[in-house]
Formats: structure tokens, sequence, C-alpha cells
């Protein structure tokens, strides 16, 4: 079988003419055997419902699974042979455990990361140097395997997964993209690659080929070629120029999904949600969502509470979206692993305040709705900094967004006139505020009386 090989000199970049090449693979599903053992464990993995972000297991110091990366290699539509086949792409922390595993069974062979090369180009940007980042692999290594992710403007940046396969012996660098268009190393990649390879003679010497390769027709699924690549070039094995239809990937995504939970057990699953007993977990939940009422609100090219260094995060066990916990007006030390959290997304309808104001539709009763005591610890956390609000700074800060303040205030109450005066009065009363004084009218109003409402 003939092929057309591109085999460039790293000291003088020239093709060399075509060779015959022998033993090249096509593709058989034999070549990847999955374990109706471990297909099994990952099946019972996605049954039961888990925090997306739990650690299944890890490879190295670089490559921790989780269970969101096993999803972006393997949905469970896969698994239960669906045939919408819904293929997302894999993630980077997906295919570097991948390629962390294959390197760690196999001898002679390293798996760098796909954000090694971005830190050497940061440094090689900066300093025109990389000082701290020289591939150091084990001894004796043969083969190094450095994934990729390009298609933007930047080594930063990209939509598309590659790999350069360094092989120490033959001297030689083999790039394996399944969409076949970068197809070289650019000059400045060149300058980094013998910076970061100095232990390795600068690359002295060394040639860049494209060895034939399986082919990508689709859009999504260049992270499972490399996996396979990979696992192609540690056994030693020369894959033919053939295209990989669906049920071929399928298979290939099946495989690298079961083939990362060889060597976990079930034991080793994080606690599925609901093993506990329900009286002894505290549901967190929140409106801040549907109100869409960001804290740190952007407004122009600022946003609110500039000068805060840290924000907390909390993610949503159904829809596994983000909230900031104080938007969501949670203390992070109240959430663990075993305390669920949802930001209101399971709710049987969207939720809106009309069961609120249904339930108070013949009149609000605030002596029994809101006690003193709760206003009384919201208007200390609101001066104390511990509860942090848009009102709040807007209100100390009125000239910061006059736009935005302006659109808050037209909005203070979810309720009636007559029930808002009364919130309003109440407010005043147990905060023993005078409405002489200028601020103190401001602040009930278009601060503590807002903050109120949203307690009920």
């Amino acid at each position: 079988m003939y092929r057309r090989t591109a085999v460039k000199s790293l000291t003088e970049p020239q093709a060399e003419p075509d060779k015959v090449e022998e033993d090249l693979e096509s593709f058989t599903v034999s070549l990847f055997p999955i374990s109706e053992q471990n297909k099994a464990k990952l099946k019972q993995l996605y049954i039961a419902w888990r925090r997306e972000r739990e650690i299944i297991h890890r490879f190295s110091a670089y490559a921790t699974l989780y269970i969101a990366d096993l999803r972006s290699v393997c949905p469970s539509s896969l698994l239960d042979e669906d045939q919408t086949k819904n293929m997302p792409w894999l993630n980077d922390n997906a295919v570097n455990c991948r390629l962390a595993q294959i390197a760690a069974e196999t001898q002679n062979v390293f798996a760098l990361y796909t954000d090694v090369y971005i830190l050497w180009y940061r440094e090689w940007s900066q300093k025109n140097a990389i000082t701290r980042s020289h591939v150091q692999g084990p001894k004796n290594v043969q083969k190094f395997l450095l994934p990729r992710i390009v298609g933007g403007n930047t080594p930063e940046l990209g939509n598309h997964f590659i790999l350069w396969v360094f092989d120490v012996p033959a001297k030689q660098v083999r790039i394996y993209d399944s969409m076949r268009i970068y197809n070289s190393i650019e000059r400045n990649d060149m300058e980094i690659l013998r910076e970061a390879f100095q232990k390795y003679g600068s690359l002295e010497g060394w040639t860049v080929c494209n060895p034939e390769q399986w082919i990508q027709q689709d859009c999504v699924n260049c992270g499972v070629f490399v996996c396979t690549a990979a696992e192609m070039e540690a056994k030693n094995m020369k894959m033919s120029s053939e295209v990989l239809q669906t049920c071929q990937l399928t298979h290939l995504r099946v495989y690298h999904a079961t083939s990362m939970l060889k060597d976990v057990t079930t034991e080793d699953f994080p606690t599925a949600i609901g093993e506990t007993e329900e009286s002894e977990i505290e549901t967190n939940t929140c409106m801040a969502q549907d109100i869409k009422a960001c804290v740190y609100q952007k407004t122009g090219k600022k946003t609110l509470h500039p000068h805060t260094t840290l924000m907390q995060w909390v993610q949503c066990d159904q829809c596994n979206k983000w909230l900031h916990t104080d938007c969501a007006g949670i203390d992070p030390v109240t959430i663990s692993k075993e305390t669920p959290f949802s930001c209101g997304c399971d709710q049987e309808q969207p939720y809106s305040f009309e069961s609120t104001l249904t339930a108070l539709k013949d009149g609000l009763l605030v002596d029994t709705v809101v006690t003193d005591e709760e206003i009384v610890k919201l208007h200390h956390d609101l001066m104390s900094g511990a509860v942090k609000s848009q009102r709040m700074f807007l209100n100390k800060n009125p000239n910061y967004a006059p736009k935005l303040k302006m659109l808050c205030n037209l909005r203070i109450s979810v309720f009636n006139q007559e029930q808002t005066e009364g919130i309003i009065d109440k407010v005043y009363q147990v905060l023993k505020l005078q409405k002489t004084d200028l601020s103190s009218p401001s602040y009930a109003m278009e601060v503590m009386t807002p903050e109120v409402c949203n307690v009920l």
C-alpha cells in the first residue's frame, strides 16, 4: 500500500519522496474490545444522580477524571444505543486523562497535557525563553504524547484537537490531525519546541511527518481521534487512510470511556444524592436565577462591588449551572458533598412570584410573615457587608451606575401599594429610623424594603 507522507527536516524543511508502508491497520472493533464489566460500571455510575464535578479517578498529578469528563466521552444515550447518537465535544480533561492512562500502561511512553504548550507559549511570549517548563519525563522515555487544541488566533484559543508525537529514537515528530488541516509546525511553534526539548538536543536533526491515519468527517469527534491515535502510537501500530463512520465512532467512545473505569470499583463511586436519609439532608434553594439579579452585575465596563477579589460559587445539582453564593443567598460553609443545591430549575414550572401573590391576594399579614429579628439581622448583615446587595452598593455609591440605580428603584416590591407601605412602616419601626433624616427614606425604600420583599 502506498501513502503520501509529508516528512520535513527541522533544519531543512523539505518533503521526502513517497514510501511504501506495510502493516497499515484498517479499523476493526477487535482492535478496541469493550469490557462488558466496565460498561456495566459506567451504566451504574450514570443511573444514580451524582454531582458532575465529583472525582472518579486520578491518573496523574495533571489528570483527574470527573463524571463530567466521562459524559463528554460517552453520554448515557450511547450506552442505551439511542439512535439519536448524541456526541458532544470531548473536554480537555477527558483527553488528558485518557492519554495519561495510555502512557501509564505503556512502557517508555509519557503523556503531556493540553495546557503544557499554553504555558510554554506564554513564557516564550514574555521572556523569549522557557526557563522552568522543559520536558522532564521519566528516564528512557521513547515517545512523548502532546495533545493540542488548535484553531484559534493563539495557542490559548481553539476548537480542534490534534496530537503531536515525539519519537525520541527515530528523531521524528508525527502529527495526527483527523481533519488534515494542521499538517505542519509553524516557525514560532518550532522555536518553542526547540526550547522546551533542550534535553533532547533541541530537536536538532529531527523530522516532522504526517503518517496515514483514520479520517474525521464530522465536527465533534476530534478528541476521540486523538485518544485513538495515542493508543495506536503506544502500541506501535500504524493506521490506514480510512474515513470512520458513526457506528465506529460510537464504539470508540464507549471503549475509551469504559477503559478509564478499568481500575475503578463501584465502591469508589461518589455517593449518589439521595443515598443519605432525606431527613438528614438540608436542600438549599434560591430564586437568584429566576430573578436574574447578580450581585456582581456588570454595568458598562464596571461591575458592582469592584473591590471584591474572591467570589464563592455554588453549582446546581440539576442543571449544572453556577451561581455566586452571594446571589444564591447561601453561606458557602453550609455546602458539602452531602448537601444538594438546586437553583430552582427543578420546579414543575418555571418559578415565579405567582404562587406568593395568590396566597397574599387577600392581604399581607406583615407581622406573621417577617419577624422583627429577621429585619434587624438583615439590616446588620447589609451594613456590615456580610450580605452583598446590588441596592446597598448603589445606595452607598449613587453615582456609580445611575441608570441601573434608576431601574432598581422602579421595582421595590412585588406587592400592592397598601402592602408595600405596611412593610415600609415596619422597617422604620423596627430599625427606629427617622423619616426626617434625609438618608432614612432612601435606605428604607431603596434597600431594606426590596430586600425584605425578597425574604417574603
